[in-house]
């Protein structure tokens, strides 16, 4: 009976070890001290090695070699866990990847246990893993690419992105994008990833020229692949041995021709670059190549909209200029609106406009800004260069005063003020030079040939406001001229009112400027003055002169001529403002006065100030009717009819006038 239990215990044992060598994985039990008990033949096979040989080894001293045991065996002994558990190792020797799967054995009353594992080789499947990994990464990267370069419009933020995305599909040691330079036929580094420092300043100087192979097949859009770059002729030799790189792979990037190129370097001459890389790249390339094409266009684009914009915006500037200078007939407004103007035109730190003084023998300063000038300093011809423009008429431009060969005592002036860019534009009216532009700048070749133009076209409307400025003061000399012989004329009527006229205007003048009139109204009160006794000219000169007291039929005659100067000034237009002042200029503020009896504000302002010259004048110089009054007389008069028939505010103005140096 006990014989036949133990031949069934033995045929049991015999059928257990059959199942265990019958599973295809490589499986082992081990005891405590991670000792081999029990191995199938899978193990055996694994390891080379007979169960007779294994039997009491520490596994990870059998296989998997290893330092320590698996950390699933380590976790176990430490935290008696009573559960299965499993982890991936992989084995560098063999490049093969395991999934260890690990179960407790215990006895029955648990106080005694081994440790079953098994080995399952994960190899293929972990590689195909992998590659769909790398598949992934390789298409997120080109979508990035793609997003990226759809969105990019500066070359070089192109090169950059790209350079940045390509070693996460990648793998080597160094990329480099570079620029195709169509003047001088060389590909040059613009951006650059995984270059040491040390190679960085060679990085900096590398030009891969025309003549080179590698570059004539870059510009034929051949990709090129090198498994020993200092071994190769294609790719010059002392380059390769600074950048100490093996394996090479360059891509062109054509945009209808060529515009760069991609390199990328192993410094391992075993691991060349695969047909699956060289596809990836030459994907990427071709992407960069429309969009550089893209960004090409988007520049030449914004080049024109700026310039457009920049067209537009100096022709606004002109405009205004325009409006500016031609609104004022005063030579010295022109020049100081011009002047303040300019920096709006073009980029500078300082502008002087000089008028030549020809009897002087020099320019006088007559407005800027940014120099250490006073207004009105004369400065001789020959302590400056711009001398040189009034004889030659034209453009004189320096772009680094520092370097010129002899300095002239103004130039050196602006030198030391910090200037070292200088550009002098004659201003010239019919023909003759009459003045001198100068704009200068505090760096070196500040001004190109379109500033220069720019300013050419404002000196044109410079000459053209001084020329229309220089009209209008030829019209006025010639208005005043013919008014003052008019004025004259009247006066010359009789001897005893020879130059009332000109003495009556230039009362009227001071007071006008004491009451605060503008410069155009005094020139308008100047004609006024000259002009308010024209009305005399239908008078007889036998009443004019008469030496005796005028008969009340003669008194009424010399009280028409207000009433007769307006008259004879309603044909003249331009005269029309002042007809109620010369009409107006024997009213008196009471109502009393003639030819209408205005009183009060019915009287213009300025009739008020030629009533007051007129009767200060009348009352200081001989009549043929009676003697001088005297000055203190006349003072006396006009405090007594303040009120009544002059108006009180222009008496106290005119008499605060007797009162100074002026006055007298």
């Amino acid at each position: 009976m006990v014989k036949q239990k133990a031949a069934k215990m033995e045929k049991v044992k015999k059928e257990l070890e059959d199942i265990f060598d019958a599973i295809p994985n490589p499986l082992f039990i081990h005891g405590e001290e991670f000792a081999i008990v029990r191995a199938n033949k899978a193990y055996q096979k694994m390891t080379g090695m007979p169960f007779e040989e294994m039997i009491g080894k520490p596994y990870y001293k059998v296989f998997p070699k290893m330092e320590k045991p698996f950390k699933i065996c380590i976790k176990e002994q430490e935290f008696l866990e009573k559960e299965e558990d499993e982890e991936e190792v992989f084995l560098p020797d063999i490049n093969k990847n395991y999934k260890v799967r690990l179960s407790p054995i215990w006895d029955v009353d648990y106080k005694y246990r081994h440790y079953l594992h098994i080995l399952e080789d994960i190899t293929e499947t972990k590689r195909a893993e992998e590659k769909v990994k790398r598949e992934v990464a390789i298409n997120r990267a080109l979508l990035k690419v793609a997003e990226v370069l759809s969105t990019t419009f500066e070359r070089g933020e192109i090169f950059r992105k790209v350079i940045e995305i390509v070693p996460t599909v990648i793998n080597a040691d160094r990329y480099i994008a570079f620029l195709y330079e169509r003047k001088t036929g060389a590909f040059v580094p613009v951006h650059s990833y995984g270059i040491p420092k040390d190679l960085k300043p060679h990085l900096g100087q590398l030009r891969l020229t025309r003549g080179m192979p590698i570059v004539d097949k870059m510009l034929r859009g051949e990709t090129v692949i090198i498994e020993d770059a200092c071994k190769n002729s294609l790719f010059p030799k002392e380059i390769a041995e600074i950048f100490r790189h093996k394996s090479t792979m360059a891509v062109p990037i054509i945009s209808k021709q060529a515009t760069g190129m991609i390199e990328i370097d192993r410094i391992d001459i075993n691991v060349p670059f695969g047909d699956r890389e060289k596809a990836i790249v030459k994907g990427i390339a071709s992407q960069m190549s429309i969009a550089l094409e893209n960004a090409t266009l988007f520049e030449e684009s914004m080049g024109k909209t700026i310039d457009l914009s920049r067209r537009i915006e100096m022709i606004s500037i002109m405009h205004e200029i325009d409006r500016s200078i031609l609104s004022t007939l005063e030579p010295q407004e022109i020049l100081e609106k011009a002047a303040t103007m300019i920096n709006r035109l073009i980029p500078c730190d300082g502008v002087t406009v000089a008028m030549v003084d020809r009897e002087k023998r020099g320019f006088v300063y007559a407005a800027g800004w940014g120099i250490d000038l006073p207004e009105g300093i004369l400065v001789p011809f020959n302590s400056t260069a711009a001398t040189e423009m009034i004889k030659a008429r034209r453009i004189e431009l320096i772009q680094d005063l520092s370097q010129a060969e002899k300095l002239l005592p103004v130039e050196e002036h602006f030198l030391k003020e910090g200037f070292y860019s200088y550009v002098g534009i004659p201003i010239i009216v019919k023909n003759e030079t009459i003045g001198v532009l100068s704009i200068g700048a505090k760096k070196c070749a500040a001004f190109t040939h379109e500033n220069i133009s720019t300013i050419e076209k404002l000196v044109l409307r410079i000459a053209v406001a001084m020329e229309n400025a220089r009209l209008l003061a030829d019209i006025k000399d010639l208005f005043i001229g013919t008014i003052k012989s008019l004025s004259q004329a009247i006066d010359a009527k009789s001897p005893w009112t020879k130059g009332h006229s000109d003495r009556v205007t230039e009362y009227a003048l001071k007071i006008g400027k004491k009451l605060g009139l503008q410069d155009k109204e005094l020139e308008v009160l100047r004609v006024a003055g000259l002009l308010h006794d024209i009305g005399k000219i239908g008078t007889h000169d036998t009443i004019l002169n008469k030496p005796g007291k005028l008969t009340i039929d003669e008194y009424e005659i010399i009280k028409e001529h207000p009433a007769r100067g307006s008259e004879l000034l309603l044909s003249i237009n331009q005269l029309s403002h002042i007809i109620p002042w010369i009409r107006g200029h024997h009213e008196r503020l009471d109502g009393t006065g003639y030819p209408d009896g205005l009183k009060g504000d019915e009287i213009p302002l300025q009739a008020k100030i030629l009533a007051v010259a007129d009767a200060f004048d009348s009352m200081t110089v001989e009549r043929p009717y009676r003697e001088i009054p005297g000055r203190e007389k006349a003072i006396e008069e006009l405090k007594k009819n303040a009120g009544t028939q002059f108006d009180p505010k222009v008496v106290e103005a005119f008499l605060k006038i007797l009162k100074t140096k002026e006055g007298n």
